[in-house]
């Protein structure tokens, strides 16, 4: 399988919504979804990456990752925002390419930078993928839901 990892573009918004419902395991508006995901990826701040099997033009993968300035950090933080392999082609490589691509174009934009994730606590094999691939734990999260 021969792979590319590229830029997302808006024509792949519904190869986004496919997956991103995957891995939240739910089926979220598409008209808003449509709204944040345009917005998010005219942010060059961001960054949004598509596993693509070259071939057949298919999607297989997703990372995106925003960068912002943060006073506590003093450098520029970039954070995985949502990172997803299809299930067939989990354990390929897929991720570990995503996430090799997603270093260097940070390293491209920015000679000092720090590359953050979160990760649900019941994603253990997901833990174990990070750990795997040079990252430390050093937070724990705490949300709180503000909807009315």
């Amino acid at each position: 399988m021969k792979l590319e990892i590229r830029t997302a573009l808006p024509s792949d918004l519904r190869d986004v919504h496919e997956m991103i419902c995957l891995l939240e395991a739910t089926s979220f508006d598409f008209e808003n979804f449509k709204r944040i995901y345009y917005q998010n990826i005219c942010n060059l701040n961001n960054i949004y990456l598509l596993a693509v099997i070259e071939k057949s033009n298919t999607v297989i993968g997703i990372i995106s990752c925003h960068g912002q300035e943060l006073l506590h950090h003093n450098k520029p933080v970039f954070e995985i925002q949502e990172f997803f392999v299809k299930e067939t082609y989990r354990n390929l490589g897929v991720g570990k390419k995503l996430i090799t691509t997603l270093e260097n174009e940070i390293k491209r934009k920015k000679s000092v930078a720090e590359l953050e994730v979160t990760a649900n606590k019941l994603r253990e094999t997901t833990h174990q993928f990070y750990l795997k691939n040079s990252f430390i734990q050093t937070h724990l999260k705490f949300t709180k839901n503000l909807t009315l």
